[in-house]
């Protein structure tokens, strides 16, 4: 790398090179913009969030400022009271907690799963979700059942058995119980059902799991373990009641996180599954897999001996996030972003600045650049799934270019010293504007086991679209014809959010990205316009030409 930028300003100074075409050459090699090749591509994404069961609406939400948090669904309570009628002694003998809760955890198509029934009943529904969650993420990369079957691609999951387990309120005589709630077939389920021979493995330091998941898998693909991993996060709570016991003194009140606030009192309790699919750029690159942002580096640490067993400790924060921006070779006065932990606990905040405070001293003296952000705010604390809810946060926000408020911040916390640290808390919706490309961003981690991690995130480079000409045919399918009109739905509110997208991509990547099911719709399209309005005729039951249906076993062998 010196090499090349000695031999630019030896060309500057014969007078080969202008002024400025030195400088665009030596911005291109600079360690910020050289993409490594130990770096790695975020090619599929999918979860279940409170009000969000897609990125989209997750997106829109953050974009809105929507407080997530509310009380317990009254169909789960109804759902959980039938399951076992011990169970509503529990209701009626504690309040349940105000937090960010999942509408609904009971629904699963066990057949397409190849389960049965009675198999499907013994799982925790973390699980199930799971499931569905990141067969979503591999079909947004493309990945089909053929493709992946014998693949060395690895499942990594971050998760944490607590109090609401569903082994509860299960039959202690059901022969599926031990194989329905065994923490390591997690991520062996998802390698079982399509025959993928990577390692699997669920990971659990509590608070941080599912971070340390995504820095697990790409320590796997660097090492030759395997050519492409599944990340997840799983948190589901079946019973949130409030138990002394079970608190530990961090909880807010009013349920809300109030990061960085004076008025913070405590963390809260929300549900999450989520999903990440990645692969070594280079190899994205050269199969053409859709990039969503790129991992440029990451690190893992212990608290090792602090104030107390659940104390953070801000040097050893510090230490792994200035080790995650030495792997990533960025320089930190480039990251324009940084999603924080940000539990909205009084000792874990100030804390957590402190920390970022020492790391970025490290290396710059500049103040108050890098706006924080806490997604905490907006849908409380997931506890195994929230670092993977902070990532899905600043891809998100890589990919738009916007950072989207902080809620319930109004008057800094007295013990935290924004005024001489590189960090502010962001509070209104910005344009995220930057004059050096591509933009950089980190996401923090931090468990109650003491494991912290850190993730340095870039943004994808940008692709000149493909041009689409003449008619293409986008084909559709789902189990049942229930399934095959939800799949449409979804999919019209993709094209209303993405105008823009080629059609030709989209047509190629339905044909040969997508595993086809019993119920089949093939519609033809000269446009992106044209195919959304077909599809909303289709849902509303109104002929179209140049739409067709088919069901599996009307199909003829050729």
């Amino acid at each position: 790398m010196d090499n090349v930028k000695d031999l630019i300003l030896q060309k500057l100074t014969e007078k080969k090179l202008t002024a400025e075409e030195a400088a665009a050459l030596l911005q291109s090699v600079s360690p910020q913009n050289a993409i490594r090749g130990d770096s790695y591509a975020v090619i599929g994404m999918a979860l279940r969030f409170p009000d969000a069961s897609t990125p989209l609406e997750f997106w829109d939400n953050l974009l809105q400022g929507k407080d997530s948090i509310r009380a317990f669904p009254k169909q789960r309570r109804t759902d959980v009271v039938y399951v076992n009628q011990q169970t509503h002694d529990l209701f009626n003998g504690y309040q349940c907690r105000i937090g960010g809760y999942l509408e609904e955890i009971n629904l699963f198509d066990h057949s397409f799963f190849q389960l049965t029934p009675a198999e499907a009943r013994s799982m925790d529904p973390g699980q199930r979700i799971f499931l569905e969650v990141a067969i979503e993420a591999l079909e947004g990369a493309g990945l089909t059942k053929e493709i992946l079957k014998e693949s060395r691609t690895g499942v990594f999951v971050g998760y944490s058995v607590n109090d609401d387990n569903y082994i509860d309120i299960l039959s202690k005589d059901d022969p599926n119980l031990a194989l329905g709630n065994q923490p390591s077939l997690i991520a062996y389920r998802l390698s079982f059902l399509y025959d993928m021979r990577g390692p699997t493995m669920t990971i659990d330091s509590a608070c941080s799991s599912s971070l340390v998941a995504v820095h697990q898998a790409c320590q796997s693909m660097s090492s030759g373990d395997c050519d492409m991993a599944i990340v997840g996060g799983i948190n589901i709570r079946i019973f949130p009641a409030i138990r002394e016991i079970a608190n530990l003194g961090i909880e807010a009140f009013d349920g809300r996180c109030k990061t960085f606030d004076a008025k913070a009192n405590g963390t809260n309790i929300a549900e999450g599954v989520a999903a990440l699919v990645l692969k070594p750029y280079r190899l994205a690159e050269k199969d053409g897999d859709p990039i969503l942002a790129i991992i440029r580096g990451s690190a893992v640490n212990s608290d090792g001996t602090s104030n107390g067993l659940t104390a953070p400790n801000p040097e050893a924060q510090a230490q792994v996030i200035a080790t995650a921006w030495q792997k990533a070779g960025i320089n930190p006065e480039n990251i324009a972003f940084l999603e924080t932990h940000g539990t909205g606990t009084k000792l874990g905040d100030p804390i957590e600045i402190l920390g970022l405070t020492h790391a970025f001293k490290q290396f710059t003296e500049k103040k108050k650049f890098c706006p924080l952000g806490a997604v905490k705010t907006n849908i409380g604390h997931t506890e195994t799934t929230s670092g993977m809810a902070g990532l899905i946060k600043a891809i998100l926000c890589l990919q738009n270019r916007k950072l989207p408020p902080n809620l319930h911040f109004k008057t800094s916390n007295p013990y935290i010293d924004f005024e001489n640290s590189a960090v502010f808390p962001n509070i209104e919706l910005i344009d995220w504007k930057n004059n050096l490309s591509p933009l950089l961003a980190g996401v923090s981690s931090f468990g109650l086991s003491g494991t912290n991690c850190h993730i340095v995130l870039e943004e994808a480079p940008s692709k000149a679209p493909t041009s689409s000409s003449g008619e293409k045919y986008c084909c559709f399918s789902a189990q049942g014809a229930d399934c095959l009109k939800n799949l449409l739905q979804k999919f019209a509110n993709f094209l209303a959010a993405k105008p823009s997208i080629s059609l030709n991509d989209l047509s190629y990547t339905l044909a040969r990205g997508r595993n086809h099911y019993e119920k089949r719709l093939v519609i033809a399209a000269d446009s992106i316009s044209d195919l959304e309005e077909k599809i909303n005729r289709f849902i509303q039951e109104i002929p179209s030409a140049g739409v067709y249906t088919a069901s599996k076993e009307n199909i003829p062998e050729i």
